[in-house]
């Protein structure tokens, strides 16, 4: 079925398909053929296509001018970039971009080059025309994600036999504290700068790609979840690293100490707020995120709730 899909985008023989294991949610594949690489990826249904055509338009013109590489859809036949299958499922297609992409702790060398990226980033970013509009409405709303697990502890789609006291009781306990945190500072952000959405080439940043995030939110918050991805490790966040990140956005962006000292609490927010989903997607009979091994969602909400603090 695979091949197939890509046949309605391009004309080559697909010599090999991988399967792409970082994505959390969409599944992705890797498409060799005899003349290039390519990524086919599925579209989840409940995503509006008509929001992601308006948002890549204004991110695509925004990225070329700015230099910045981003995944370039490509067209079907008829003009359009998705391709809906027999069974109703989405999926679009782009040229594989070249680059390294890492998916773990970087490097306290390579957190610099990270954070200036990030800050020439978002200085295109404050060039667009319209806002984007919001694939997803309730991304980083935590009293959404809150009230979503209230409403799960009293309904039928309940898993019990997973539960676990000990991560509810942090659950209660810090919720009030993590929900009294406000951010001054809001602009057009790309909305999940995790580590392997950011691509490098001869140690810079060069583009990104996973743009379907797009949206207006806290710059802190999302300076501080690319350290989360970027500077955590097994054994608690590299103080070190998080600051060489830091630097280089203050030096590539200008932006000012005033939202930079947002970043602590933003910290402790985006690390509560993505252990609060894992744990109650792993509680819930109706997932969302893989899970990538027995325990994995209750084993990342554990290692967020307890490595939060930002040094």
């Amino acid at each position: 079925m695979i091949k197939n899909i890509c046949n309605e985008y391009i004309p080559e023989d697909v010599l090999c398909v991988t399967p792409v294991p970082t994505g959390n949610i969409n599944e992705t594949y890797l498409i060799d053929t005899s003349v290039g690489r390519y990524v086919l990826q599925h579209i989840q249904k409940n995503m509006d296509l008509a929001k992601l055509r308006f948002n890549y338009k204004l991110y695509s013109e925004a990225c070329e001018t700015g230099k910045i590489l981003f995944p370039k859809w490509m067209n079907l036949k008829t003009g359009d970039y998705f391709f809906i299958d027999s069974e109703n499922q989405r999926w679009r297609m782009y040229k594989y971009l070249e680059g390294d992409i890492y998916s773990s702790h970087l490097s306290e060398d390579k957190c610099y080059p990270c954070g200036f990226g990030i800050g020439i980033l978002h200085g295109i970013l404050k060039k667009l025309p319209l806002k984007p509009e919001a694939v997803y409405p309730h991304l980083h709303d935590l009293r959404y994600y809150y009230e979503q697990y209230l409403r799960l502890l009293e309904s039928s789609d309940l898993c019990e036999e997973n539960r676990d006291a000990s991560i509810e009781k942090v659950i209660t306990e810090s919720i009030p504290k993590i929900m009294s945190y406000k951010t001054k500072y809001e602009a057009v952000i790309h909305g999940d700068l995790k580590l392997s959405n950011i691509l490098f080439r001869n140690g810079s940043v060069a583009g990104f790609i996973d743009w379907d995030t797009i949206m207006t939110g806290s710059i802190a918050e999302e300076v501080a979840d690319c350290i989360r991805s970027g500077c955590m490790s097994e054994n608690g966040l590299d103080k070190a690293a998080a600051h060489a990140l830091i630097n280089g956005y203050r030096d590539s962006s200008g932006i000012g100490e005033e939202i930079l000292n947002e970043i602590p609490a933003s910290f402790e927010k985006i690390c509560f707020e993505l252990a609060l989903r894992y744990y109650t997607d792993a509680i819930s009979k109706n997932t969302y995120f893989k899970e990538k091994y027995p325990g994995y969602r209750k084993k990342r909400a554990t290692e967020l709730l307890n490595n939060s603090v930002f040094p």
